[in-house]
């Protein structure tokens, strides 16, 4: 098997390194690694170009959003299993060699994440595949899809801005695809990038995204509805006073493992 790991990046200079080197250091003759520049004006080509021996493809242009990022990857990719790394996030050491070394043959193959805020860890993301009709209940960096999948659904669409993997993810849901949970923390995930600046307008592309792929539905409004509030009492919290208080009860109470019980063993 072979392992296509694709980060599209605009403007990423913070943190790019950091991501380049959670994939590079892991990378074998059965991985490919491909960078997407969206024609970035700041720092972040000059560290990529740093690294380009150890990366197989790279392409700077200017593009017309993440989803266009994301196809132009997975039109350069090669490999077998395709998965995206964006810019401030960084892959769990191990993961790879657990990514080519995993038995099963299902179509998308899915982790859990650790979320960083201000660099310290948070908590880590649940994943469950069969809540997708509720909601985005998968961590996109921590999502490995096989190249047949894309070649039969097509690739992510444009229309949306943010929840494009939400919108791909229930497409594959629909057409009846084999979900597969690694039960690993594979990824880690930075608190600020896009999905997180503009949460209601994922919010609002996940409804319009249910309601094209399942039929309109009163409920989706009410899941909506109750995402924004969940979200927007979350984001509180988190960037309140009370933020060590709600990690330590999100960690004491989480439904999940512990920590050190869901990492990749070597």
């Amino acid at each position: 098997m072979k392992l296509s790991v694709i980060t599209v990046v605009l403007n990423g200079e913070k943190h790019i390194k950091q991501c380049i080197e959670s994939v590079v250091s892991q990378k074998t003759n059965d991985v490919e690694y491909i960078i997407v520049d969206g024609g970035s004006t700041d720092g972040t080509l000059e560290i990529i170009r740093s690294f380009e021996p150890l990366i197989d493809r790279i392409i700077s242009e200017p593009d017309h959003g993440i989803a266009d990022g994301f196809n132009k990857g997975i039109q350069l990719s090669t490999g077998d299993v395709i998965g995206f790394i964006n810019a401030d996030d960084w892959m769990e050491e191990g993961a790879v060699a657990h990514l080519l070394n995993r038995t099963d043959q299902a179509d998308i193959y899915y982790a859990r994440m650790r979320v960083w805020m201000t660099e310290k860890r948070s908590f880590v993301a649940t994943a469950d595949h069969n809540q997708l009709r509720i909601k985005m209940t998968l961590n996109h960096p921590s999502v490995f899809v096989n190249r047949s999948v894309y070649e039969v659904l097509g690739g992510f669409n444009a229309y949306y801005s943010v929840a494009m993997d939400y919108e791909f993810l229930l497409r594959a849901l629909a057409s009846e695809c084999e979900f597969s949970d690694s039960k690993y923390i594979l990824t880690n995930m930075r608190w600020g990038g896009v999905s997180d600046k503009e949460w209601i307008k994922g919010i609002k592309e996940v409804r319009r995204a249910k309601d094209e792929m399942l039929g309109p539905s009163w409920l989706h409004v009410f899941d909506a509805m109750k995402q924004v509030l969940e979200t927007g009492a979350s984001r509180w919290l988190l960037q309140s006073a009370f933020a060590g208080l709600f990690a330590r009860y999100r960690s004491r109470y989480s439904s999940l493992p512990k920590f050190e019980e869901t990492r990749i063993r070597e």
